[in-house]
């Protein structure tokens, strides 16, 4: 059975659209009496084929000329339009007042086309059928754009001895009502119907009953808005101002006025949802204002912008409570946006859980008292109801519950491992320093520091560092995590101090006239061993902040502040300045010979430290390692007094 949907009352027992509403399968929506763009129709079948409009003719056979037999005309696609309602609809309407007032008593309904001397009142078939397509079609046009059913028309001949093969036009078939059944499930089926999916189908019917005041359409009188009497005549027209100025829109929702409207221009549906949407007595008024004007669906919804899209807690110890934060707010575009964040694992929350208007900045928090250690990650997600869409958005939740190591590994192992991943990379930079060092030496006055001395320098100070960091790594953090943090943010620092290096080197050479490659590269060496220094640092501090919770919201702007750029206009002038004006100095430097000099004392004092230090080193081996060594001789015994 399809389902059957009122526009104006029940129709008599007898009419078609009962009829069809009992015949056809559930495939089928019957729509009874609907009027589209001030257009009354008989009815309209919506099925998977399409929009079938039904003409009813009235029982005394003036329209389907009266003659034995009946045939079933085919039913032939044609083009949507506004007409007035044909003549059979006078005679239901009597009859469902008949019998609604008097019971069941039947009395004959008669009626008559009106000539004018020419021709009759009726419009013609061809002109009928062109009305009702074109009305349809706007319909669809302002209700569900993109939407292109194919368009039937059929003629129902109710009369007891009507043709309904003589009334047939190529435009509109005509049938008897207990044909009319066949001919519409007979209906071949369009290639890529846009009418398969029964939930499009069903929306379809509704809105074909209920809207009668479609988007575009101009209404009988205008909307008058309390604001400089702005006056609006369309749905648009009234959604558009309502959304540029809010406390209109707020106004008229809360005193009725708009319900009120919309009801009597036949925006039945609009009307019922401003009133359903005032009913939700919500504390800030923008937000049932928000859901009316995205439920007329004549605007889009507010764009959603989440940071970060993903949270990532890493490593949690057991027992003990991780946070981060996350920030929702709006995007660029229209709207005005509220929600909530939801959870459904009671381990993890969000504070606060509800926003409007504003941004969100939430502290989001997982409670690992209750979780189980495990080898594999949790793997969960919260969800943001708002305007932005009609189903939550999901942001991806990922961490580990790790166990308390033990002191042997927090203070030897970690530390250990610090020294040798930080000393192997450290030992290589300072020895190809030593190398280029060697080799200005060679160049300069014979003798330089050795690559020997700058491996072991090097590398004993990333070994220091890579210890400090491996003792102050956090509890939760496995040694290959920490490590490959660690690792990341020396390369990051590495590539600042050697971009600054670059940048000093370039500008010894703007200031100088004699070649700098060398010196260049030896400052780029220098700078990258002293990048592990910031790196340390940085991570340690890192984890530090990690354990303590999540830091302060910071605003994500696009665009620097008018201060910063400011500041750096004014740096760039300083710069320019200054190198404008230490050129002549430093040009005045080298002729006078103070910079060889310099240079000269550098390397001399070079020379006597790596001297000294291998001295020392071949002292203390001899000491400790080698026997053979001549032992130290004995004071003298002190001489006697003389007299």
């Amino acid at each position: 059975m399809a389902e059957l949907l009122l526009a104006d009352g029940w129709p008599a027992p007898d009419s078609p659209v009962v009829y069809l509403h009992e015949a056809l399968s559930s495939d089928y929506i019957v729509v009874a009496d609907p009027v589209v763009r001030q257009h009354e129709l008989d009815g309209v079948v919506v099925g998977p084929q399409g929009l079938f409009v039904l003409y009813v003719d009235g029982p005394g056979g003036e329209v389907c000329p009266e003659q034995n037999g009946v045939q079933v005309g085919p039913v032939q696609p044609g083009r949507a339009t506004p007409h007035p309602r044909p003549v059979g609809q006078a005679p239901n309407a009597l009859r469902t007042f008949l019998q609604d007032e008097f019971g069941g008593g039947r009395l004959a309904v008669h009626r008559k086309t009106v000539g004018t001397g020419r021709a009759a009142l009726h419009p013609s078939p061809p002109e009928e059928v062109r009305q009702a397509t074109s009305a349809l079609r706007a319909f669809l046009q302002d209700e569900f754009p993109g939407l292109q059913p194919a368009i039937h028309h059929l003629l129902i001949c109710t009369g007891p001895d009507a043709d309904a093969a003589g009334a047939g036009t190529a435009e509109r078939a005509a049938m008897t009502t207990e044909a009319a059944p066949d001919a519409i499930t007979s209906t071949e089926l369009p290639d890529g119907s846009p009418l398969l999916d029964p939930e499009l189908r069903e929306a379809l019917a509704v809105a074909v009953r209920d809207r009668r005041l479609t988007a575009s359409q101009r209404a009988t009188e205008p909307f008058i808005f309390r604001s400089g009497g702005q006056k609006a005549w369309t749905l648009r027209e009234v959604v558009a101002h309502m959304d540029r100025h809010p406390d209109d829109g707020v106004y008229h929702l809360r005193n009725g006025t708009l319900a009120r409207w919309l009801s009597e221009q036949g925006a039945v549906h609009l009307a019922e949802l401003a009133r359903a949407v005032m009913g939700q007595r919500e504390v800030d008024a923008r937000v049932p204002l928000e859901t009316f004007l995205i439920g007329t669906g004549l605007l889009p919804r507010p764009s959603l912008s989440i940071h970060p899209p993903r949270l990532d807690f890493g490593y949690i110890l057991a027992g003990e409570t991780a946070a981060r934060r996350l920030r929702v707010q709006k995007a660029a575009g229209r709207g005005y946006l509220f929600g909530a964040v939801r959870s459904g694992d009671s381990w993890l929350h969000a504070n606060p859980e509800s926003f409007s208007g504003g941004a969100l900045d939430a502290v989001v928090s997982v409670d690992s008292e209750a979780l189980l250690i495990s080898d594999r990650p949790y793997e969960t997600a919260l969800f943001i109801e708002s305007t932005a869409s009609d189903e939550p958005v999901s942001v991806p939740i990922r961490f580990r519950i790790m166990g308390m190591p033990s002191r042997l590994n927090r203070f030897l192992v970690r530390p250990l491992a610090g020294v040798l991943v930080a000393g192997l990379p450290g030992t290589a930079i300072g020895w190809l320093l030593g190398l280029l060092l060697v080799w200005m030496g060679a160049g300069l006055s014979g003798s330089a520091l050795s690559p020997a001395v700058g491996a072991a320098a090097a590398g004993l100070l990333w070994g220091v560092m890579g210890g400090i960091r491996g003792l102050f790594q956090p509890p939760a953090w496995p040694v290959h995590y920490a490590t490959r943090r660690w690792l990341t943010r020396t390369g990051l620092w590495s590539l600042a101090v050697v971009g600054l290096a670059v940048v000093a080197t370039w500008l010894s050479r703007q200031l100088s006239t004699g070649p700098a490659g060398a010196s260049g590269a030896s400052l780029v060496l220098l700078a990258l061993a002293l990048a592990i220094i910031p790196s340390v640092l940085g991570e340690v501090r890192a984890g530090r902040i990690e354990a303590a919770g999540p830091r302060p919201a910071v605003p994500v702007r696009r665009w620097p502040r008018p201060a910063a750029l400011l500041r750096a206009v004014l740096l760039g002038i300083v710069l320019v300045a200054g190198v404008g004006l230490l050129g002549p100095a430093a040009q005045q430097f080298r002729e006078g010979g103070t910079a060889a000099t310099v240079q000269q004392w550098v390397v001399t004092q070079g020379t006597r430290l790596e001297s000294g230090l291998n001295e020392f080193i071949d002292g203390l081996y001899l000491r400790r390692y080698d026997r053979r060594a001549p032992a130290k001789p004995a004071p003298a015994a002190p001489s006697a007094p003389t007299r």
